[in-house]
């Protein structure tokens, strides 16, 4: 969470949406692809039915979804995402016109993990072993895991535990903690 802190606070040097797709992966526990095509119609009463780009797998979200760790929920991060000014269909989304880009068009996923990197490069985070855009997902998972009370295997969109299991190795970037109940 440390890693991810650092660069949050440099997102906004990168781009002006990536705070809020960071924030919005870490929150809904999906993947770049389906945060950069989140439609604000995904909306139905007190869920969000997210569309899983990969594979096509829909997951209504509760938007009273919180996550502790950061004292949001998914309502409150779709409330920041739509407080841009600009009229979208897309949450996150180009806030200025620049080259053949225009203002509320949708971000490409791709364009995600540039500015991550570029804003962990800013936060002085550098190395072999360096968190990508994508990996918000593991940290996801191992914040609800530790909070409780959620289903990440449902979260996630994982059909099977292995996979579901993958996602909760934090790959030497946190120390393993021992559980201890005495």
């Amino acid at each position: 969470m440390d890693q991810f802190n650092l660069i949050f606070e440099k997102a906004p040097e990168i781009a002006d949406w990536l705070q809020d797709a960071m924030l919005l992966a870490l929150v809904s526990g999906q993947d770049r692809s389906t945060v950069g095509l989140w439609r604000r119609d995904w909306i139905e009463g007190h869920v969000v039915v997210a569309k899983r780009i990969k594979t096509g797998v829909q997951i209504a979200i509760p938007l009273k979804l919180k996550m502790k760790a950061i004292d949001m929920s998914l309502e409150d991060v779709i409330e920041r995402c739509r407080s841009s000014g600009i009229e979208s269909e897309y949450l996150i989304h180009h806030r200025k016109a620049h080259g053949s880009v225009v203002a509320g068009s949708p971000v490409r996923y791709q364009s995600f993990s540039q500015a991550f990197a570029d804003a962990r490069t800013l936060a002085g985070i550098e190395g072999d072993n360096v968190p990508t855009f994508h990996e918000i997902r593991s940290l996801s998972k191992r914040l609800y895991l530790d909070q409780g009370g959620v289903d990440t295997k449902a979260l996630l969109g994982h059909s099977n535990d292995a996979t579901a299991d993958l996602y909760a190795n934090a790959r030497g970037i946190e120390p393993v903690k021992v559980k201890y109940d005495g």
